[in-house]
């Protein structure tokens, strides 16, 4: 067998390997548990209504039904998505020999695979994944169409960016940062004349891209009102990105540094490796198009430069709003790898040893802080992408509802009455009891059964009582949050 082919199968072997190992091992976030609740009536009854308001694209839901009737209604079906999405996207790294030479998209799609971030994310059932694998998808189709000139990787392209739009509402965010990106890279490089589509390419490209977006924003045909929110999806997330989970500006490189060291110092030498040459070479660039003779020629490309510029701008953009979580640092995890490779495979047109250092140095520090992350302390809030995250003990609280009723005899018709407003991921996690009442209050009438209440809810609930409901334990639901179980009888 080819040495290279042996090798890119050991690379997707390892990275299937890690992003699909045990995923039930950690507990659903409370995201996690919202995008569960969407996709289960989408399952039991097929109904999906997209609410520009709450949360984010159809595309996750969709996609993840084909697993769901596979294999039920299970965490495994769940993230089985999303981490299908983060192998994908280590697939497109590899093809992207064009780009980064044979080697570097070797590299690229090694980091990627054991990328401590890249990991854990695609072991979680959000939209990010997606958003990665679809924007790469994207970037790769229209950096293969400019080197070839063929119309299928311009509708490719479409198609991708279709999914990306009807994925998450940052897709703007991702198209404007690409336009500038390229725009740097014609300006301070030369390079050979690209392809020009023709009107009716361009327009059948741009139909692919509303014609997918639609059909998902749609449900498929079944809500064209779903269409309508599309439209008003930016405004309302433009405020929301002002004013929730609001971290400083630097946050993104902090959790970088924190969480994928060894991924952020390849990528920067990789970086570096661009814009050193690139900016020396700007005066001679500057005569060019002005009429000068061409004095710049092999490295940087380019798709070098445009790459390079991508990294930045993305991370800028996201720096920029105030709204910042864990999982979008993602979004800077994937150019990165992509230009840790591109520093391996230069490197080692130089000096094989000083690359293979690098090489060794990148895998072997990723792989270990991916291992301590994702599966050794998957919700240590202590850790960088565990944020606000489900308490490891969560899974005492569920033994404990399902032992009470068995015990009953109740079985999944048990009541369970709760009464605490923080509650997530309980209403996936329990999908199969439906008289389950989640009140995030306390009602008037509490019916005979099982209580989860807040440590202050508990005067309310004993006030004017009969006999006072005893306790049967107290369980840590995520930081600062403590749910307390009780039996009334």
């Amino acid at each position: 067998m080819n040495k290279r082919l042996l090798a890119s199968l050991l690379v997707l072997a390892t990275a299937a390997a890690l992003r699909f190992h045990d995923l039930p091992a950690r507990p659903f976030h409370h995201d996690e548990g919202v995008n569960g609740f969407f996709l289960q009536r989408l399952h039991e009854f097929g109904e999906y209504k997209y609410d520009p308001a709450n949360y984010h694209g159809p595309t996750l839901y969709f996609l993840t039904l084909p697993l769901t009737k596979l294999f039920g209604l299970r965490d495994e079906a769940l993230r089985g998505l999303t981490a299908l999405a983060g192998l994908g996207a280590v697939l497109i790294a590899l093809s992207m020999r064009g780009v980064l030479g044979r080697t570097g998209a070797l590299v690229a799609a090694a980091l990627l695979a054991v990328s401590n971030s890249a990991v854990y994310y695609s072991r979680y059932y959000i939209h990010e994944s997606l958003v990665v694998l679809f924007g790469l998808g994207a970037a790769a189709a229209a950096l293969r169409y400019l080197r070839t000139g063929r119309p299928l990787f311009l509708y490719l392209g479409g198609a991708s960016l279709g999914l990306l739009l009807a994925t998450k509402e940052t897709t703007v965010v991702h198209i404007a940062v690409a336009l500038i990106a390229a725009a740097l890279a014609m300006l301070t490089r030369p390079g050979r004349a690209l392809p020009r589509p023709s009107p009716a390419q361009l327009g059948s490209a741009f139909g692919v891209l509303l014609g997918v977006a639609a059909v998902f924003y749609s449900s498929f045909g079944r809500d064209p009102q779903g269409l309508e929110g599309a439209l008003k999806t930016l405004a309302i997330w433009a405020k929301t990105g002002r004013e929730a989970h609001v971290n400083p500006w630097y946050q993104h490189a902090l959790w970088l540094w924190e969480g994928d060291p060894a991924l952020l110092v390849a990528g920067s030498i990789g970086l570096l490796l661009v814009l050193v040459p690139t900016v020396i070479g700007l005066p001679a660039r500057w005569r060019e198009l002005r009429g000068g003779a061409t004095e710049l020629a092999g490295r940087p490309g380019r798709a070098d430069v445009a790459l390079a510029a991508g990294a930045i701008g993305i991370l800028c953009a996201y720096s920029l709003v105030a709204y910042k979580t864990p999982w979008l640092a993602l979004n800077v995890s994937v150019p990165l790898a992509l230009l840790g490779g591109l520093a391996v495979d230069r490197v080692g047109s130089r000096s094989r040893l000083a690359a293979a250092l690098l090489l060794v140095a990148a895998l072997g520090f990723s792989a270990r802080t991916t291992m301590v992350q994702s599966f050794e302390r998957p919700a240590d809030e202590t850790l960088p992408w565990a944020y606000a995250h489900t308490d490891p003990r969560y899974p005492e609280l569920v033994r404990a509802i399902r032992s009470f009723a068995e015990r009953s005899g109740a079985g999944t018709s048990q009541a369970v009455t709760v009464t605490s407003p923080d509650y997530w991921p309980l209403p996936w996690t329990l999908h199969d009891y439906p008289a389950i009442g989640y009140w995030g209050k306390v009602p008037e009438n509490i019916p005979k059964g099982l209580i989860l209440a807040t440590a202050v809810q508990l005067e309310e609930i004993g006030r004017g009582a009969a006999a006072a409901p005893r306790e049967i334990s107290r369980f840590p639901l995520r930081p600062g949050v403590e749910l307390v179980l009780l039996e009334k009888p």
